[in-house]
């Protein structure tokens, strides 16, 4: 697994948000096609910067909470 992660670039789109953080090293949010934050994954996670994607790590926005998932 480990010399995948160094040889490849895999670009993964998902509304699962644990699959995103479990599977991913950088978070790009983008919220009615605008990109709204890049960040580290657990960054994004544990400190969001945007209002957006606050709302959208909530579940206030885009359907569903994290924390239920």
């Amino acid at each position: 697994m480990y010399l995948l992660k160094e040889n490849y670039t895999i670009v993964l789109v998902s509304h699962v948000l644990r699959q995103a953080r479990r599977l991913s090293d950088y978070i790009i949010f983008l919220y009615l096609g605008e990109v709204i934050e890049v960040r580290e994954a657990e960054e994004f996670f544990l400190n969001p910067q945007d209002e957006k994607s606050q709302q959208y790590i909530q579940g206030a926005i885009g359907g569903g909470d994290y924390n239920r998932f």
